[in-house]
């Protein structure tokens, strides 16, 4: 059984009020072909469809039309689960409807002891379903108030799924945070502290994990986070971006493959002297990327997303990591003690900078304070 992993869409997200649907359009339409060149016989799709609880009319358009295109065009069933992200009711509607065309949308607590079984040339395999739920609602449904954690409760559906196994081909879609994930700026995390985190060792048993949540592609052993299809945040600048490809064999051993993800628009990080920002993107050939621009200048730049925008037209941030943040404040005391402003403007130098100023500095403030005495009569 060979198929194609994905989560994380967020169709409709914003970054730094720009929408994404253009990028978001481009990374995903790749999947039709991808699904046709490598013959793929599914797709599971590990939730978070939408950013938004309530997604945005463009939202809802994009996923119908990559939704609708793969399962007319490429005739193959889709496996989707909800992610902390989506509404489940919004996301399940007309699922009863879809599941006759191939298009299986799980969202409830029922459908998570109830496998759907896809078949191939060695006979059957079970995909299982873990969609995005709260501690509270797993132990009400559960009926176990002592479950204190959500790896306990993730731990005893583990069990008592696996206890039902017929076949050692067995696939679980799980919307979740696993132990020691590397995690992203862009995610909502479920819970203050990772107290929602789960033990890797509850999945031991299955054969491959399709896991949903984090942006950042990683996996170890059978579990496997997938990734976002796009990047949501800077922190992200540096991530390859990919869907996995999955074979399960006869005994439900799995290869995996990463299928990379070509941007329209990449997301990148520039840093230098906005001389050499400048300098450098005029011969940038990927003007258009979204950019945020770390400018190591310590002097004043007067406009300086206004300069950067005439080279790299999608510029989105401006960062000043060689300028403290330190916060300053003197009282009326400290100024009529002061001996002169000028010893005054070296104390505020030093409080923000961490050291003395420049002779150059020095002579530019009295070359200021002169002016300003001559203004002013004294």
């Amino acid at each position: 059984m060979r198929f194609i992993h994905t989560s994380d869409w967020h169709v409709g997200r914003f970054l730094h009020e720009r929408s994404l649907i253009e990028d978001q359009h481009y990374v995903l339409s790749q999947l039709s072909r991808l699904i046709k060149e490598y013959k793929a016989e599914a797709l599971v799709i590990s939730g978070d469809l939408y950013d938004r609880s309530i997604p945005s009319p463009d939202a809802v358009r994009l996923l119908d039309e990559i939704l609708s295109e793969i399962i007319i065009d490429r005739k193959i069933p889709i496996l989707i689960i909800n992610g902390n992200h989506d509404s489940p009711e919004r996301l399940s509607f007309g699922s009863k409807i879809f599941s006759s065309n191939k298009l299986f949308i799980k969202t409830s607590f029922k459908d998570v002891f109830e496998p759907l079984k896809l078949e191939d040339e060695w006979g059957k395999v079970s995909f299982w379903f873990l969609p995005y739920m709260t501690l509270d609602f797993l132990k009400s449904n559960l009926k176990d108030e002592g479950i204190k954690t959500y790896d306990e409760a993730v731990k005893k559906i583990s069990k008592k799924i696996t206890e039902s196994f017929n076949s050692s081909r067995n696939v679980l879609l799980a919307h979740l945070f696993v132990e020691n994930g590397a995690t992203s700026e862009s995610e909502r995390p479920f819970s203050v502290g990772g107290t929602d985190a789960v033990d890797p060792s509850a999945f031991k048993d299955f054969s491959y994990v399709a896991c949903g949540h984090l942006h950042k592609p990683q996996g170890r052993n059978n579990l496997v986070y997938s990734g976002s299809p796009y990047k949501y945040s800077f922190s992200e600048a540096d991530h390859k971006k990919r869907y996995i490809l999955a074979d399960i064999g006869k005994n439900g051993e799995v290869k995996t493959e990463n299928l990379e993800i070509k941007f329209k628009r990449d997301l990148r990080i520039v840093e230098g002297k906005i001389d050499d920002i400048l300098k450098n993107g005029e011969k940038d050939g990927n003007k258009d990327d979204y950019i945020l621009a770390n400018i190591l200048d310590k002097e004043i730049i007067y406009d300086p997303v206004g300069k950067i925008s005439k080279v790299y037209p999608n510029i989105l941030k401006i960062e000043r990591p060689d300028i403290p943040i330190r916060s300053y404040s003197v009282t009326t005391e400290e100024i009529q003690k002061s001996e002169s402003p000028l010893r005054l403007f070296e104390k505020f130098y030093k409080d923000i900078w961490g050291e003395e100023p420049s002779k150059k500095e020095i002579k530019a403030v009295e070359e200021i304070l002169k002016d300003i005495s001559k203004e002013e009569g004294v």
